[in-house]
């Protein structure tokens, strides 16, 4: 193939090999991700919030990832939504697919923070071929993450 035409195609192969990749991965990968970032930060490792913003649009629903980060930095939520604390130490995770279908997902991450036991259902939908956050449901009190930031449940 001439250079020239390689110019055009390369870029538009790379694109597509990163969209396939985004694509494929798992709700239980992307819940690990999560918790993998979450547990560097608790434990002292890191000083920085484990989750920026460009972060939670790639896994999170549009809405849900829009309202949340405008909360954010208006100060608006004063706990870590992964860890429902403010302060943290992570012990005993484990994280387990409950659900699955060709659209949706549900996984659920357990854990130890500090000496209180948490369990978190992250619900995915597909959108675009990629897995994506659309609500996070906690076990261990009422509360869904869509219901805190008044947007109405998906459909």
């Amino acid at each position: 193939m001439p250079r020239t035409i390689w110019r055009y195609v390369l870029p538009t192969l790379t694109v597509f090999a990163a969209g396939q990749a985004r694509a494929q991965t798992p709700p239980a990968d992307i819940v690990k991700k999560i918790y993998d970032r979450a547990i560097v930060f608790c434990n002292g490792a890191d000083v920085a919030p484990p989750y920026t913003d460009k972060f939670m649009r790639e896994v999170f629903d549009k809405p849900v990832a829009d309202r949340y980060l405008t909360r954010l930095h208006k100060s608006q939520v004063d706990f870590d939504i992964f860890i429902d604390g403010q302060d943290c130490k992570l012990s005993n995770l484990a994280i387990e697919p409950l659900d699955r279908t060709a659209a949706t997902a549900v996984v659920r991450a357990q854990f130890q923070n500090f000496d209180a036991a948490r369990a978190i259902d992250f619900e995915f939908h597909q959108s675009d071929g990629a897995w994506l956050i659309s609500d996070m449901r906690y076990r261990h009190r009422p509360f869904t993450l869509r219901r805190y930031l008044k947007l109405k449940p998906r459909t």
